[in-house]
């Protein structure tokens, strides 16, 4: 039976925007619900599951490169099903590693296939859709990562309790291996987009990235906060228990509430920059970031509990308004170059912040000292965007009707 065309788009754009969760709900941020469980386990200190999350940046960076690479003569919607595949396969080897090395490899996985979602997503969704639409479009298109993030959270304490396990984790990399399955078969056999533009050049190019307006302020800024989330979200959980004096199942709880407030924070934010544009929202996300990294790093229970919440508010905001900045200046296609040029200075910049943030917590005994290196860099990146000038975007769009068919 064949699906209608209004019913395929809603499912269509739906599958899209629920990709995100594959990359960085799976992928990225269960490596830091996990890991005090991974790190009894497997007897590593901080520094060794630091490696862990330097791995994934490492990862995602090559990954940034292939897709750049690709950007020119591959549809967004193949690379997107090949991150999405790549992914699965990575969260499945992670629900049998026993060793740093095989957990290494997994997460390499996982990390390189966030670049052919991320990078792809935002262009497939706002294809056709006018700039008074477009931050509103891919904020809803980064609350599912606090979704995932929520479900994941309430599951993993849920497996627990059931088990008695309280240090149980492979059998969540496992769980979501099957739905990153599901989300394929979906994208295979219910998506179907029509063909971008093609555009010349292709790879690791500038030129694409100085079309848009002060790129060098704005990607500076976004490599500042990639830096903050890659030494932030792998050590939040145990940074909760170790400093804050919460229980391993009430840092749980509240890495799951992180992500619920995610959810409405990401759209709310693109939409008000619908309104009031780009550059306010960039610098109000920053500052909140920045409070509710030092508050976490000064305080202990529900200062700290405000603190988590307030990080968890905008975490998916920031990426969020970047990747609509870009979008308001570039098409659909040449949106892939330019944002994956961006992407490979946000992956540089957020390389080695999970091993210097586990190195500075072995040498202090805490996480304070580094989560306020973290909200500094918050206010570097404040700082950048006060002088921003922002151009509003002039070329028109059609209908998002038009994109899946």
């Amino acid at each position: 039976m064949t699906m209608p065309r209004g019913a395929r788009v809603i499912a269509g754009g739906a599958l899209v925007a629920l990709t995100p969760i594959v990359s960085h709900s799976f992928g990225r941020s269960t490596f830091g619900l996990l890991l005090p469980a991974i790190e009894d386990t497997l007897q590593l200190s901080h520094s060794r599951t630091g490696l862990g999350g330097t791995t994934i940046y490492a990862a995602y960076l090559v990954g940034v490169l292939v897709v750049a690479s690709l950007a020119s003569r591959v549809e967004p919607i193949s690379i997107m099903r090949g991150g999405v595949a790549v992914g699965a396969v990575g969260l499945l080897f992670l629900s049998t590693v026993h060793g740093l090395g095989g957990l290494i490899i997994g997460l390499a996985l996982t990390g390189s296939a966030g670049a052919g979602i991320w990078v792809t997503a935002p262009a497939i969704l706002t294809a056709s859709v006018g700039p008074k639409r477009r931050g509103l479009v891919i904020g809803m298109l980064t609350a599912s990562t606090g979704l995932g993030s929520f479900v994941v959270g309430n599951i993993t304490n849920l497996a627990r309790d059931r088990s008695g396990k309280e240090d149980l984790w492979r059998p969540i990399w496992f769980f979501e291996g099957l739905v990153a399955l599901l989300l394929l078969a979906g994208l295979l056999f219910v998506v179907r987009a029509v063909r971008t533009e093609r555009v010349s050049a292709g790879g690791f190019n500038l030129s694409r990235l100085r079309a848009v307006p002060q790129w060098r302020r704005v990607t500076a800024a976004y490599a500042l906060f990639a830096a903050v989330g890659a030494g932030f979200s792998p050590f939040i959980v145990r940074a909760l228990q170790s400093d804050a004096g919460l229980s391993r199942s009430h840092a749980t709880r509240l890495w799951a509430l992180m992500g619920l407030v995610a959810i409405p924070g990401a759209p709310t934010m693109g939409y008000l920059s619908d309104r009031f544009g780009r550059k306010p929202l960039m610098m109000l996300v920053l500052g909140v970031a920045a409070g509710g990294t030092a508050t976490v790093a000064l305080s202990r229970g529900g200062l700290a509990t405000a603190g988590v919440l307030c990080y968890g508010a905008v975490w998916s905001s920031f990426p969020t308004l970047t990747a609509t900045y870009v979008r308001d200046h570039v098409e659909a296609r040449a949106f892939n170059e330019a944002f994956s040029t961006m992407t490979i200075f946000y992956s540089i910049a957020a390389l080695s912040a999970p091993f210097l943030t586990g190195s500075l917590a072995d040498r202090t005994g805490h996480f304070r000292t580094p989560f306020l290196v973290l909200a500094c860099l918050c206010g570097g990146g404040f700082m950048l965007l006060i002088r921003l000038h922002e151009n509003r975007p002039t070329y028109r769009s059609e209908d998002l009707a038009n994109t899946l068919v």
